[in-house]
């Protein structure tokens, strides 16, 4: 998936596929997640607001499904309940 920088502090890329739903973010503490059936409004919502970190926060982070990618590794989430990836690594 193709992902673009933008300006944030703890959140470096962001990438979305709107044909599967697939939301793609990169941190600045490392890991990319890729978070699934993610509607193009709370995308578009997402890139809109004015705090990424806390609309990440409040509407993506504990919402969707999600599989991380940290160090090689591939964790499956259910959601990223078990910690913030701008905090830590949640794993399982």
């Amino acid at each position: 998936m193709h992902r673009f920088p933008i300006p944030s502090t703890e959140i470096t890329q962001v990438g979305y596929q709107e044909d599967s739903e697939t939301l793609e973010i990169q941190f600045v503490k490392g890991g990319v997640y890729q978070f699934f059936n993610v509607p193009s409004t709370v995308f578009d919502e997402f890139m809109s607001a004015p705090s990424k970190e806390g609309y990440y926060h409040s509407k993506i982070g504990e919402r969707f499904p999600a599989l991380a990618f940290r160090d090689g590794d591939l964790v499956l989430l259910d959601s990223c309940r078990e910690g913030s990836p701008m905090q830590s690594f949640p794993r399982r």
